[in-house]
């Protein structure tokens, strides 16, 4: 078992350096400096590094790991800001581009979807996100193609919603801050070719052999998710179900995946190992299938820290030296942040990681409660308590970001696992005897009806009562606290000190204390939210009550739930009552009062008629009842009036730069 002990630093130094690695990118992420002003810190630090580290007496030994630790703080401050992207200078008017594809196009409803790479005289080369008319021909574009087009690029922004997805910090991760709309281009006689466009290639014509033999519909959506990690035709509604029923690891090529990849190498090239000369071919093939799977699977941070971590364990098994897991997975950590210090906020990353932790961690304490004499009941015994190992040590962070948890998490990975461990094998057989068509067909034929039988059973779990919990969240300073408290009561349990047990009553005390206060506060909130949308929405917010406003034509629309969800889920709102508008509307509620289209609510009056779609109006109006509007004010984006009327009149301004999203009012009770 691999309980932590006092030396487990000593035993697994990379910890510690990832540690304070990450640390520092965070605070890059927070605070900017000259590369001067961190020059003039690093070089005294390594200055004085130098003169300690030869010293060993304790004092110096103390001295010298402090410098360390701020020594690599400071690095990863220095690392992050250097990784910092920043948006190149292109003009927004219409012009003429030469662009090189770097995605298979995908079919979407209304349009064909891509990243393209492109650049003029004037413009920078950057990567894009486009969309190709339904009405333009896209079967001769492939990866490499070089295109010239006429286009606008449109900088990328969110919707300026409360608490909604935050799309274009995630785009700029990917070094995408723009889009654009194509409606007609011309292909150029050559084409761009490099190992991730080669790959791409690839992958689309493997894809198109798993489709010519039998596998197709919904379950060719989820082979390619879960075997290529190809998951842009994958539809919504299929996402759902697997998300519901706590599935969804399977279709993110992850540490499941490529160690099924390592098996399968591994087995097959075994024969190698028996001599001295081969050891070092089977090292070089299996590392080699390692990351071309990977670079195939594109490379998420998931299946990045997999591979990783299987390439350390095939060089242990070379050297007869087996690596300490727990530091595999710190030196994995510190080389992805070393490539990419913006990968530590992806959420892939952040639970690809604690999962493994979580398994490696907490399984062989569940797994040694009770013994089974049978295999079939020790397997799934074992089976059960990965499940629970991984959910325990993740749940805090899905909560903090889907604000959600699957209650039937262990029963879908009953199913999913087995499953996936014959579709993902069987999908690889179908490749290497694709040009076998009987056989192949045969083998698409298993995984066809696999697939199908995986998706049946998480739609028949999805059904279950109590499936899933919904509207639950916790705030940053919750989430960490729950991770803490696990570590705590984890560390307990290995070294039985009655220090740490303290300490984990004082982080549940920390956390009730949290909790009371942020709930206190919600149950005493009161806002108004006027959101950014094609047509007018007002939320109404008093505690825990609220309401819903919105012209009846769009109340049905899916746009609207989406719009009111995350708001739901963070603010821990109840059912909203939806109100639809018109000039005949008449509530007469304690808190909410509509008449003659005007919204008296928190003694606020909201002129209904004043707001206009997809934007903060200029002439928008909410103020007190003892208020009024000053009309003559033509600088003012909106203007509330609060006291009374002999009181000076108090003016809150909305500032340009905020009027493309959505207008919240918090209203003191």
């Amino acid at each position: 078992m691999l309980y932590p002990n006092r030396n487990v630093f000593q035993a697994a130094p990379f910890i510690r350096i990832s540690i304070f690695f990450a640390t520092g990118i965070v605070l890059g992420s927070l605070f900017y400096f000259s590369e001067t002003i961190w020059l003039s810190i690093l070089l005294p630090l390594l200055l004085s590094l130098f003169l300690f580290l030869p010293s060993k007496n304790f004092r110096s030994v103390q001295i010298s790991n402090a410098l360390l630790a701020i020594t690599l703080i400071i690095l990863g401050v220095w690392h992050r800001q250097q990784f910092s992207q920043t948006n190149p200078d292109i003009s927004l008017q219409k012009a003429s581009y030469q662009a090189i594809i770097l995605e298979q196009p995908t079919e979407k409803k209304n349009s064909y979807q891509t990243i393209l790479q492109v650049a003029n005289r004037e413009t920078p080369s950057t990567r894009v996100i486009a969309w190709f008319s339904k009405k333009t021909d896209i079967t001769q574009l492939q990866s490499g193609q070089k295109i010239i087009m006429q286009a606008k690029l449109n900088p990328i922004r969110n919707q300026g919603n409360p608490y909604e997805f935050d799309y274009q910090s995630y785009m700029h991760r990917q070094g995408i801050d723009y889009s654009t709309f194509i409606n007609e281009f011309q292909t150029l006689p050559e084409k761009r070719i490099n190992i991730f466009i080669w790959a791409d290639n690839l992958r689309s014509k493997l894809l198109h052999l798993i489709r010519q033999h039998g596998v197709g519909g919904e379950a060719y959506t989820v082979v390619a998710a879960l075997t290529f990690g190809y998951r842009k035709e994958l539809d919504p509604e299929t996402r759902d179900y697997f998300s519901t029923s706590g599935a969804m690891h399977v279709l993110a090529v992850s540490g499941l995946h490529v160690g099924i990849v390592f098996m399968i190498a591994s087995w097959l090239l075994m024969p190698l190992r028996k001599r001295k000369a081969g050891r070092y071919f089977y090292l070089l093939a299996v590392g080699g299938t390692i990351w071309f799977y990977a670079l195939l699977s594109g490379l998420s941070p998931s299946v990045q820290r997999a591979s990783v971590m299987f390439t350390f364990i095939l060089i242990g098994q070379n050297l007869k030296r087996p690596a300490n897991i727990f530091n595999s997975l710190a030196a994995s950590a510190f080389l992805l942040m070393l490539f990419n210090p913006q990968i530590i906020c992806e959420v892939g990353f952040q639970l690809s990681y604690l999962a493994v932790s979580g398994i490696v961690l907490f399984h062989p304490l569940f797994y040694h409660i009770f013994e089974f004499k049978n295999t079939i009941a020790d397997k799934a015994w074992s089976l059960f308590c990965v499940s629970l190992s991984a959910q325990i040590i993740t749940f805090p962070l899905g909560v903090f970001y889907f604000n959600q948890f699957p209650n039937y998490f262990w029963l879908s990975n009953f199913i999913v696992i087995p499953l996936a461990s014959i579709i993902l094998p069987g999908t690889f057989l179908l490749l290497a005897v694709s040009f076998i068509s009987p056989i192949a067909d045969l083998v698409g034929f298993v995984v066809q009806k696999s697939t199908e039988l995986m998706l049946w059973s998480l739609k028949t779990i999805d059904r279950f009562p109590f499936a899933l919990i919904e509207n639950i969240s916790f705030s940053a300073v919750q989430t960490i606290l729950i991770l803490l408290i696990i570590a705590a009561i984890y560390w307990f349990i290995s070294t039985k000190e009655l220090a740490v047990l303290r300490i984990s009553f004082v982080l549940v005390l920390a956390f009730c204390i949290s909790s009371f206060i942020r709930n206190l506060s919600l149950f005493n909130q009161q806002k108004i939210i006027v959101y950014r949308a094609e047509q007018p929405v007002v939320h109404l917010i008093n505690g825990r009550k609220n309401y819903v406003l919105a012209p009846n034509s769009f109340l049905n629309s899916e746009k609207i739930e989406r719009l009111i969800v995350p708001t739901r889920n963070h603010l821990k709102l109840n059912t909203p009552r939806i109100i639809a508008m018109s000039p005949n509307t008449t509530i007469d509620h304690k808190d909410l009062k509509i008449r003659n289209s005007d919204i008296y609510f928190a003694k606020k009056i909201i002129l209904w008629n004043a707001i206009k779609p997809m934007s903060i109006p200029a002439d928008l109006a909410i103020y007190d009842q003892q208020g009024f509007l000053d009309n003559n004010n033509s600088d003012a984006q909106t203007i509330v009036y609060t006291g009374k009327k002999n009181i000076e009149k108090k003016q809150e301004n909305i500032h340009p730069t905020e009027t493309k999203g959505a207008f919240i009012l918090n209203i003191n009770k």
